[in-house]
């Protein structure tokens, strides 16, 4: 039996209902982005029917690198990041998150339950940036190679994300500031941290010691003696931190700004 509940309905404040309008548009983009590319996909294949059946497909088909490439592009797969970022940039830069037409309540909600998704482990950002690192490696494919650029870069919005929300709450007391915790390189820890976000990466340092027989060694070349360097810009996901020496250090750090730590 049907039982009438009365007091269920209420109004949405006029910026909460045009942010779950967006959310839902954004929903949408991505659907009809994702129903392009697997369109022209199976012009390829017929039988693909997801993202995944792609992936499957290239390594099996180099031949269909060029075709699915353009896809990509065509989809507008690779640029729909750009149009979130216009729609919720509050979300990526504090200065932004203050000025916000929304309650406090609101946004301590949006950021405490940011920082709760992240403590469970890596994004969905890092996991899929190390899976296409992977494949890529074993079947070099442009396609992987875009989608590697396309995960990089979410990782790094996402990371822009984590960055702002910390600072929201810090600047209200409503978190503990808490500085960052530097992993020393070639530790256990170190190696698992990397293999998350470039398991090739991890690979090739793994060699490069064991071929000096010293973890104190540098992490590229394998030469000694090596120093241990910090990543000044933030990184997305991995350690950020390397051991090199005094070459390596001088070619890498000059696309990548470091200092030294003991």
């Amino acid at each position: 039996m049907l039982i009438e509940v009365s007091g269920v309905l209420r109004n949405l404040p006029a910026g909460e209902e045009t942010q779950w309008r967006e959310d839902t548009d954004n929903v949408q983009a991505m659907r009809d982005s994702t129903n392009k590319l697997l369109q022209e996909a199976r012009k390829l294949a017929p039988q693909i029917e997801s993202l995944n059946d792609i992936d499957a497909y290239l390594v099996e088909h180099q031949d269909g690198d060029a075709h699915l490439v353009q896809a990509l592009r065509s989809s507008r797969y690779l640029d729909l990041w750009s149009d979130e970022l216009v729609r919720n940039s509050w979300q990526y830069h504090a200065a932004l998150m203050d000025g916000f037409d929304g309650s406090d309540l609101r946004k301590q909600t949006y950021c405490e339950g940011l920082l709760a998704d992240n403590e469970r482990g890596p994004n969905r950002f890092v996991m899929n940036h190390a899976g296409y690192v992977a494949v890529h490696a074993l079947h070099p494919r442009n396609y992987f190679a875009l989608k590697i650029e396309l995960y990089e870069r979410l990782a790094h919005l996402h990371a822009q994300r984590i960055a702002a929300a910390t600072g929201w709450l810090e600047r209200r007391g409503l978190l503990e500031p808490t500085a960052p915790t530097l992993l020393r390189p070639h530790t256990p820890e170190w190696f698992a941290s990397l293999r998350e976000w470039n398991p090739q990466q991890a690979a090739m340092t793994k060699a490069a010691i064991a071929a000096a027989k010293s973890s104190d060694a540098c992490g590229i070349c394998a030469d000694e003696p090596a120093r241990d360097f910090a990543l000044i810009n933030p990184v997305a996901a991995g350690p950020g931190t390397l051991r090199l020496c005094d070459d390596c250090y001088n070619i890498r750090s000059i696309d990548e700004p470091m200092k030294p730590f003991d």
